[in-house]
C-alpha cells in the first residue's frame, strides 16, 4: 500500500499532470472563442468567416490524393456535345451512343422549348426514341420553399409529357452562391412528390438495382482518384468498345455555364455527376468525426505541446523556441499523415480544423500564460502562483 501511494505521490509531481498545461488550454480556447466572435460580428472580417464556413479538410484530402496515379475507371464513360450546335447533330450524336449498346444512357441536357426549326426537334425526339436502350435525362428543381423543405417547380425539357421518360434532378448542394460543391443528395421533395436525383438513378440502373429511399439522404460525393474515358461526339463510333455495356454521359466539358467549384477545382458538371455516380456505385458514405470528438482530440493535442513545450524550454531555453517549432510541425505531419491515411482506406473523416489551429496558437497562449505567471509573482506578489512550474523557469 505504501509502494502505491509512492508511485501516485510520484505521479502527481510529474510535470505532465500539472494545472498549468490546463490553464495553457484555457487560453487556447479563449483565443478560439474570440476569433469566432470576431470573424462573425465584425463586418471587415466577412471575408474570413465565409471562408471557414466554406472550408472542409476533405478538399485538402482530394487535392492531395489527385496528385498520385491515377486509376482508370472503365464503367462510366462521358461523351462531350460541347462542340454539337444544332438539336440535328445532337441527335445524330444519340443515335451513334445508342448504335454502341451501352447498358444506359444519362443526358446532363435540358431543351427547354422548342426548336425554331421543326425537322430539329422532329430527329431529336426520332432519335430519343430509337433502340432500347434505356436512358436517363437530367431536371433542375427551381422555387424552394424553405418553409415546407419542398421545391415548387420543376425544369424539364419540353417533351417530358410525350412519353415515359425517366428524370433526374441535377440540384447539388453548396453552401453559398458560387461555393464548392462536395455533397450530393438522394431524393428532393418536389410539393408533394418525392423525385430522385439523376445520379442516383443512373448508379440503380448500372447496377441493376430498384430505386429506394435510403437513411442518409445527403451525401460526400467522393471524388476518387480515377479519370473517366471521354471522347468527342465525333469519336464515338470509332471507340464503340469503350461504350458496350458501360454507363454513358452526354454532356458539355467545355461550357462555362456548367462549371463547379469542386475539391479537384473547377471542373465541368458532367464530371461532377459521374463522380457521384461513382460514389454511389462503388464508396460508402464518409464517417465524420463529431465535433465533441474533434474538441477532446484538440485538447489532448495541445496538452501534450504544452507539456513538451515546458520540458523543452527548462531544459535548452535558447534553443526551446526553434525545437517547439519542429516539434509541432512534425505533429501535424503525423497528424495530418493518419487523417489522410483513414480518410483513404476507411472513409473515415477527422476534423483537423481545431487541432491545427490550436497547435498553431499554443505556442503563443504558453508564452503567454508564461509571461503572467513571471509578473504576478514577482510584481504582484500572488501566492498560490509560487507553485507554477513557471515560476523558477
Amino acid at each position: 500500500m505504501k509502494r502505491l501511494y509512492n508511485i501516485i505521490r510520484v505521479v502527481c509531481n510529474w510535470s505532465f499532470f500539472r494545472w498549468d498545461h490546463l490553464a495553457v488550454c484555457a487560453i487556447l480556447g479563449l483565443f478560439g472563442w474570440l476569433l469566432i466572435l470576431i470573424t462573425s460580428k465584425v463586418g471587415i472580417f466577412d471575408p474570413v468567416a465565409a471562408a471557414f464556413s466554406d472550408f472542409s479538410m476533405t478538399d485538402v484530402f482530394f487535392e492531395i490524393q489527385s496528385n498520385g496515379h491515377k486509376v482508370q475507371d472503365n464503367d462510366i464513360v462521358i461523351v462531350d456535345m460541347t462542340e454539337l450546335k444544332t438539336r440535328d447533330e445532337i441527335a445524330q450524336a444519340i443515335t451513334d451512343i445508342k448504335s454502341c449498346h451501352p447498358k444506359v444512357l444519362g443526358i446532363d441536357l435540358i431543351f427547354e422549348r422548342p426548336s425554331f426549326d421543326q425537322l430539329d426537334d422532329v430527329a431529336l425526339i426520332s432519335a430519343i426514341e430509337s433502340g432500347n436502350c434505356p436512358q436517363i435525362w437530367s431536371c433542375k428543381l427551381r422555387d424552394y420553399d424553405q418553409e415546407n423543405g419542398a421545391f415548387k417547380d420543376c425544369l424539364f425539357s419540353f417533351f417530358h409529357d410525350v412519353n415515359n421518360y425517366e428524370w433526374g434532378y441535377t440540384n447539388y448542394y453548396q453552401k453559398r452562391m458560387g461555393g464548392v460543391t462536395r455533397k450530393t443528395s438522394q431524393t428532393q421533395l418536389l410539393n408533394d412528390s418525392i423525385v430522385y436525383s439523376f445520379p442516383y438513378l443512373l448508379a440503380c440502373s448500372y447496377t441493376d438495382k430498384q430505386p429506394v429511399l435510403e437513411k442518409v439522404n445527403e451525401r460526400d460525393i467522393i471524388f476518387a482518384n480515377v479519370k473517366f474515358n471521354t471522347l468527342k461526339s465525333t469519336e464515338v463510333v470509332q471507340h464503340k468498345e469503350l461504350l458496350k455495356d458501360r454507363l454513358v454521359l452526354l454532356g458539355t466539358m467545355n461550357e462555362e455555364a456548367d462549371m463547379h467549384f469542386s475539391p479537384l477545382g473547377k471542373i465541368p458538371g458532367v464530371q461532377v455527376i459521374a463522380y457521384s455516380i461513382l460514389s454511389y456505385m462503388k464508396h460508402g458514405e464518409i464517417t465524420r468525426m463529431s465535433r465533441w470528438a474533434s474538441l477532446i482530440l484538440t485538447f489532448v493535442l495541445c496538452y501534450i505541446a504544452a507539456w513538451v513545450g515546458y520540458k523543452i524550454q527548462r531544459r535548452n531555453f535558447v534553443l526551446g523556441s526553434l525545437l517547439m517549432k519542429f516539434f509541432i510541425f512534425g505533429l501535424c505531419v503525423v497528424l495530418i499523415g493518419y487523417a489522410l491515411y483513414v480518410f483513404i482506406t476507411r472513409d473515415y473523416y477527422i476534423d483537423l480544423l481545431y487541432p491545427l489551429l490550436g497547435l498553431a496558437l499554443e505556442e503563443t497562449a504558453r508564452g503567454l500564460y508564461a509571461g503572467t505567471v513571471k509578473w504576478a509573482v514577482k510584481k504582484k506578489k500572488i501566492g498560490f502562483l509560487k507553485s507554477s512550474i513557471y515560476a523558477k523557469v
